[in-house]
């Protein structure tokens, strides 16, 4: 089983920079950017389109590698397609195989989608990165 949670970290008004966490819940297993040290807290609502760019690129377009680093961060994750189809997560010296290529698209289209409709009434700023975010999760879901 596969859960991500994106989380902002925003003292009162959200700007589409902010600065903020994920994690993710692989089975009984967590990878988190949070409580890091150094930060590897990152650009939240950038780092989510980036991170759906990352897996559309694994699942949609064989890539058979594809690597994420959070946007002004060192969180890094890779993502790879095995021979029979499903993906692996690599992270630090963790690796997770044979995550199934839906469930991790599932998992990370519903965050996604959960962290726009939170906060894309509240963010401030000209919209660019909630509209790129907008953008990834549509492309994702074709």
């Amino acid at each position: 089983m596969i859960k991500i949670n994106f989380t902002v970290d925003a003292d009162g008004s959200v700007h589409e920079f902010d600065m903020g966490d994920m994690d993710i819940h692989i089975n009984d297993e967590i990878i988190t950017s949070r409580n890091k040290v150094p930060s590897q807290s990152m650009m939240i609502f950038i780092a989510v389109s980036e991170l759906l760019e990352a897996i559309y690129n694994v699942t949609s377009m064989g890539k058979k590698q594809v690597e994420f680093i959070g946007t002004d961060s060192s969180f890094r994750l890779c993502f790879s397609r095995s021979k029979n189809g499903n993906i692996s997560l690599s992270y630090a010296d963790r690796v997770f195989n044979g995550i199934d290529e839906l469930e991790l698209k599932n998992a990370v289209l519903s965050s996604a989608t959960d962290l726009m409709e939170k906060y894309e009434n509240k963010i401030q700023g000209n919209g660019a990165a909630i509209g790129d975010l907008s953008y990834t999760i549509a492309k994702l879901k074709q």
